[in-house]
């Protein structure tokens, strides 16, 4: 079967280009809402499933015509970090930098020891032991390599994006509501239970609720208690996207072709 021309591929992919320019402007309104809510970032899943896995995604058919090369993403260089965390027995790690309500936030680990004083307690307590890092450097990979990258960390075990963005949209209301069928959405699922960030007083800071350490059956509202670490993680990749040199070229390649 003969190959469509790139005049073909970017007529083919002119209305996917069109809704792309709403999409980034979209994910940039969200990425810079101080008042940011979770049905927020549960509707933004939708976006980001839509732009890179859905169909292997809007993104890279509507890049490859316009910049005639192959489309990289700006992504934290975690590595280093991955491994670390494997090495010294984390209870969690949420890798990869966002702004929420208002105040940046890297990287968020949580060892095992600071979580036992909290086990027999019910009511919500401040998170202690929180450590922020140092900005993450930054390196330019591929759509396949942005998407299996390693970002959470709980119950012993990785979440990579593509995992954490299908399972809001799918589980999780982003696009459904649906049954949680293995162990790594149920996982998913409690690690939200866990630790929010939440606005108190105008500041933004993080809240613990202990229910869910002793209890698999014991749940919180999700939805009203800030933005969990999950849902953060799909407020990092809308804004690796936004800030990515190659998807800020498309833009104006795109703008050009629309007068």
């Amino acid at each position: 079967m003969a190959k469509m021309s790139i005049e073909k591929r970017q007529a083919a992919t002119k209305q996917a280009a069109f809704n792309l320019l709403d999409d980034l402007q979209h994910m940039r309104d969200v990425v810079a809402k101080i008042a940011i809510t979770s049905g927020d970032l549960r509707r933004l899943s939708n976006v980001l499933r839509r732009l890179l896995i859905d169909e292997s995604g809007d993104l890279p058919k509507v890049a490859s015509p316009r910049l005639g090369r192959t489309l990289f993403l700006t992504a934290p260089d975690i590595d280093s970090m991955t491994k670390q965390v494997d090495e010294e027995g984390l209870y969690f790690a949420s890798l990869g930098a966002s702004k929420i309500f208002g105040s940046r936030v890297e990287v968020l680990t949580m060892y095992m020891n600071w979580i036992q004083p909290y086990q027999g307690k019910d009511e919500h307590i401040k998170l202690e032991g929180m450590r922020g890092e140092p900005d993450t450097e930054l390196k330019r990979v591929k759509i396949e390599e942005f998407l299996r990258q390693k970002v959470l960390f709980f119950a012993n075990t990785w979440f990579t994006r593509v995992e954490i963005l299908k399972y809001v949209s799918n589980i999780a209301g982003g696009v459904h509501s649906g049954e949680l069928k293995t162990t790594n959405q149920q996982n998913l699922h409690r690690l939200r239970q866990l630790v929010s960030y939440v606005m108190h007083d105008g500041v933004m800071g993080m809240q613990m609720h202990t229910a869910p350490f002793r209890s698999m059956t014991s749940e919180i509202d999700v939805n009203a208690v800030g933005v969990d670490l999950v849902l953060a993680q799909v407020l990092a990749t809308a804004r690796y996207i936004t800030v990515s040199l190659d998807v800020m070229e498309l833009e104006k390649a795109i703008a050009t072709e629309f007068g």
